[in-house]
């Protein structure tokens, strides 16, 4: 993915489609840092769908996380319940995306391993 200015993700998906795990990295830079509600936003969701994973489906999964940057994946092989909860995840940053279109960016790979 070629890096640009604001928030790129990057969805992960295996052959048949199913999600496997997504990145967020980078600020969407449309306010000061903490005040950024573009940010806050895309936090919001990412971090909910890594808690619903592990909390709600009790799904295992690699979580690397630091200031702007947050990489998921899943330990096993997806399946209808983890897919709906990425697909969920998806809808609300593709409408982030439509709004800021200058400042977040969306890769959906069709086959990640």
């Amino acid at each position: 993915m070629v890096r640009r200015s604001g928030v790129e993700i990057e969805i992960f998906r295996n052959a048949l489609g199913l999600v496997v795990g997504f990145s967020a990295k980078g600020h969407a830079g449309t306010a000061k840092h903490g005040k950024d509600i573009v940010c806050a936003a895309i936090s919001a969701l990412t971090q909910t769908t890594a808690l619903g994973l592990v909390k709600h489906l009790n799904r295992e999964i690699d979580l690397q996380h630091a200031s702007g940057d947050m990489v998921v994946r899943l330990k096993a092989k997806p399946d209808a319940l983890t897919n709906t909860v990425f697909e969920t995840m998806i809808l609300g940053l593709n409408e982030i995306e439509k709004i800021n279109p200058q400042s977040v960016h969306i890769l959906d790979a069709q086959e990640v391993k």
